[in-house]
């Protein structure tokens, strides 16, 4: 037994070991091969990205959508500048629209107003105490007098409207910030100039038809001088401004230096002086 185990004891450190076949020699490609190998089994292999595809990003906190500002869409005008034809076309048919005033009138008064029938106006008579001949006789009478009122009244108020109209087209015309369809327009202007002149003109219209039926003037002439007064006060304001500001620039100026300037004068008359000279020269 002790020779046994002490043979196994010799031979055990001095027999060679032989190197496991993996311990082998390898040469530098082999140890690179497996290097790699190593560090690919370590590392995890990553999803195959397919053609067009976004890598993914790491998601973020959404932001809270923020609606953009609408766009103010252009104002447009409400009514297309005119052309001077244009312009000339539209008063021409409103002119001939007034023609149609007369037969308008007497259509709404007509519908209002009608003389009484012969056998009303009988039995009124019959109650004052006339006989049936007589009351018929003056019934007819006074069938024919109210004929004739309501003509004449009829004649009278389409008249009237047919000039109003026509003198409010010719002060449209002439005057274009009365004109609603002018670049010109003034319309808080215009509506107060329309209820001073009412008030100024004493224009009274029927309660039933709306007609006018009384004035003691006109538009036109009204209008006219309203609009030659409002030139003026604009003409007079902008000599107002002009001279102010004249006057602010002139002591806004810097001071004058020691080269000597040429007035506005001067200028002027040497600028006339070359005028004459080239008149004469041409």
């Amino acid at each position: 037994m002790s020779d046994t185990n002490d043979e196994t004891n010799q031979a055990t450190p001095n027999e060679p070991v032989e190197q496991p076949a993996e311990s082998k020699d390898l040469s530098l490609a082999e140890e690179l091969a497996q290097a790699n190998d190593k560090s690919s089994d370590e590392e995890k292999p990553e999803a195959p990205v397919e053609e067009g595809a976004k890598p993914e990003e790491a998601e973020q906190p959404k932001e809270p959508e923020v609606e953009p500002p609408k766009e103010e869409e252009p104002k447009e005008n409400e009514e297309p500048v005119e052309t001077e034809a244009e312009r000339k076309q539209r008063f021409y048919e409103m002119r001939q629209q007034q023609k149609q005033v007369k037969q308008q009138v007497e259509q709404s008064i007509s519908q209002q107003y009608q003389p009484q029938q012969v056998d009303e106006l009988t039995q009124h008579f019959i109650d004052q105490g006339y006989g049936q001949f007589e009351a018929e006789m003056l019934a007819r009478d006074e069938r024919r007098n109210q004929e004739a009122e309501i003509n004449k009244a009829t004649t009278q108020v389409a008249q009237l409207n047919m000039r109003f109209g026509t003198e409010a087209v010719q002060v449209m015309h002439d005057f274009p910030i009365f004109d609603p369809k002018s670049p010109e327009y003034d319309k808080e202007y215009a509506a107060r100039a329309s209820k001073l002149f009412e008030s100024h003109a004493g224009v009274q219209k029927d309660p039933q038809t709306g007609m006018i039926v009384a004035a003691s003037t006109t538009p036109y002439n009204f209008y006219k001088e309203l609009a030659e007064m409002r030139g003026s006060a604009q003409s007079k304001a902008q000599v107002v401004a002009q001279k102010a500001a004249e006057q602010q620039m002139a002591s806004a100026a810097p001071p004058s230096s020691s080269v000597p300037q040429t007035s506005k004068s001067e200028e002027d008359s040497q600028a006339e002086r070359l005028a004459a000279a080239f008149a004469k020269t041409a």
